[in-house]
């Protein structure tokens, strides 16, 4: 026969039991949420594009979850691939929004072969595509918030162009502040070097906002 501090032993055994398969149940539910929940996918994509970019918002997600929340933060994104845009030099672009309220990035290569980033190691290119994609999620942010909403001359696309390659040497600085690799940290910094004097050239605005100089 049970006492009843047998029963009641048993009673809060149970009941932890439950809060435990409750909480781990939650918590495996909050990992196994994916990193593309809010990006659809458009234009000449493949599976190939999917996965890269995955494996580098996952990346964002271990190493710098800030970042990875910074882009879902931007709202439903439709990511698509224009081999043209390349033809013409541009490595990404960025709008906001389509008619169904959507932010639209569009590469001009496909994920990792950008002729930019020719004989680069394949982790100093995932840092590059990043640093590229939180560059565009941020003029939709910006443009969602109602800053920069128009390139109407070479101030403005100054601007508007300065707001994203600042988040993007951001993003770049803390991948190589958290790099254990010495080696690895030591060429991103040479990389994040570079793009900060560039910021300082008059030929990086030319470059950006060429069009709208006399």
């Amino acid at each position: 026969m049970q006492t009843t501090a047998s029963k009641l032993g048993k009673f809060f055994f149970i009941a932890l039991s439950i809060i435990v398969l409750v909480s781990v149940t939650r918590t495996d539910a909050a990992a196994s949420a994916d990193v593309l929940d809010n990006i659809t996918f458009a234009g000449g994509y493949t599976q190939e594009d999917v996965a890269y970019l995955r494996t580098n918002l996952q990346l964002l997600q271990t190493r710098l979850p800030a970042w990875q929340q910074y882009v879902a933060q931007a709202g439903t994104i439709v990511f698509a691939i224009d081999l043209s845009e390349g033809a013409h030099g541009r490595a990404a672009t960025a709008k906001c929004c389509d008619a169904q309220g959507r932010g639209v990035i569009t590469f001009g290569f496909h994920l990792g072969q950008s002729p930019d980033d020719a004989g680069q190691t394949p982790e100093a290119k995932q840092v590059a595509f990043i640093g590229t994609f939180i560059h565009e999620v941020t003029h939709i942010r910006d443009q969602r918030s109602g800053r920069f909403a128009a390139k109407t001359d070479y101030k403005s696309c100054v601007a508007a162009e300065k707001s994203g390659l600042e988040k993007q040497l951001q993003v770049k600085r803390e991948f190589a502040a958290a790099n254990s690799d010495a080696a690895f940290a030591m060429a991103l910094n040479q990389q994040i070097s570079a793009e900060a004097s560039a910021l300082m050239s008059r030929g990086l605005w030319q470059q950006y906002c060429g069009a709208f100089i006399d």
